[in-house]
């Protein structure tokens, strides 16, 4: 399968997705959750969190089942000083310890999961679940899953208005169970949004709310949108030098999961070391599949790249970049593995620009296959921007490259 086509399979980018209503069971053990640790001085705002979950699972899946020891709150609370914020984490710890969903039954559905008082005008940044445990039972075999990110799953909120009075979080968890060589993975993708209770008993924990218009505008609303361009390829030797911009032209933020990129290449290793030159729709596999590597390709060649995220980068950036200079960034080659055996995408702020470079030898899985593209004139690549929350984007670039020379193909949800 192509990158462009696992995305769309996968579901990474994917914003609207189909629901079932579930109602009269309890999805939740270890409850109540308690509220953060501390008391809070002067007036304060309820914030009320919600939680939505249409996973996409393997056929045959009835369970899904996330527990996890703590939520943790990256909240902005006012300073007395008109425009300042202090900014805390505030930890909500389930009794017992652990807490245990059913992914697969929060569907249309949104329950109450926790609450929390606040500091009245305060902001609300990120909700992190620190995961223990989780569990897919797939026709009725159990199997542990891990998580993708390691032992966290962040959801960065899409709008972050202040509090006043009773406020709900909406936290719509978007994760898609694949299977890997190791076995089932799972990728986090979300987008939080905030809005104002409706009342009916929302902030009593269990409360399920079906989701409405309203619920649905708002999360459409903060779906990712994304601008590329194909600045540089180049070659000398067996070298290649892949330059890419991205730019998050959403309004909130998104996270840069994966770039794809497809066209002519020389291959050399193949088959008892003998050079041949093929296209994405020819033939040709690695024997990280269970395949011959010189048998029929089961999807188009397509080299797969992932942003190395800085030690210094963080998701707790809202604000709108002013500059048009993008920040110069690396990219790593995932060596013929699919982008989802990576964890952490790279997170961009809405109006922030990367250039996302890779200078190296481009090798194909664990042989010694070894990939060079042409760069003659005429030459069509097309690249593939895999990002969170419908940011996902599909350019058709003709070499040489300049002003132009690439186009939005088709962009997908």
């Amino acid at each position: 399968m192509s990158l462009k086509r696992n995305s769309i399979r996968y579901g990474v980018a994917a914003a609207a997705l189909a629901i079932l209503v579930i109602s009269g069971i309890t999805y939740l053990t270890g409850l109540p959750i308690v509220q953060n640790n501390g008391s809070v001085q002067g007036p304060t705002s309820l914030l009320v969190i919600q939680l939505t979950d249409p996973p996409q699972v393997p056929t045959g899946t009835t369970s899904l089942n996330m527990t996890y020891s703590s939520l943790s709150l990256l909240v902005g609370e006012p300073t007395g000083v008109d425009s300042q914020m202090t900014t805390k984490s505030i930890t909500l710890t389930p009794t017992g310890g652990t807490a245990t969903l059913d992914l697969l039954k929060l569907q249309n559905v949104s329950q109450t999961i926790a609450s929390a008082s606040l500091p009245d005008g305060s902001s609300v940044y990120t909700a992190t679940f620190t995961v223990t445990k989780l569990s897919i039972d797939v026709g009725g075999t159990i199997s542990a899953v891990s998580l993708a990110t390691g032992t966290t799953f962040t959801v960065t909120l899409a709008n972050v208005p202040v509090l006043h009075g009773t406020n709900v979080a909406l936290l719509r968890l978007d994760p898609v169970v694949v299977t890997t060589s190791t076995g089932y993975s799972l990728i986090p993708s979300s987008v939080g949004v905030l809005r104002q209770s409706e009342g009916q008993g929302e902030d009593q924990i269990g409360f399920h709310h079906k989701l409405t218009g309203e619920d649905w505008k708002d999360i459409d609303n903060a779906r990712g949108s994304t601008s590329a361009n194909l600045l540089s390829l180049t070659v000398s030797g067996a070298t290649t030098t892949v330059v890419v911009q991205v730019t998050n032209t959403g309004s909130g933020p998104m996270n840069l999961n994966a770039i794809g990129l497809r066209g002519s290449f020389t291959v050399s290793g193949l088959c008892g070391g003998a050079a041949t030159t093929t296209t994405s729709t020819q033939s040709g596999d690695s024997d990280n599949h269970g395949h011959d590597q010189c048998g029929p390709w089961d999807h188009p060649m397509e080299v797969v790249f992932v942003p190395v995220v800085p030690s210094t980068t963080t998701t707790t950036s809202t604000s709108t970049t002013t500059s048009n200079t993008c920040t110069a960034l690396t990219m790593q080659l995932l060596n013929g593995r699919f982008w989802y055996d990576h964890d952490n995408g790279l997170t961009l702020a809405p109006g922030q620009c990367v250039n996302l470079t890779f200078s190296g030898t481009i090798t194909f899985g664990d042989s010694s296959i070894t990939l060079v593209p042409s760069t003659q004139s005429g030459q069509t690549y097309q690249v593939n921007i895999i990002a969170s929350n419908g940011g996902n984007l599909q350019l058709d670039c003709t070499l040489p490259l300049g002003t132009g020379s690439c186009k939005v193909d088709q962009r997908s949800d």
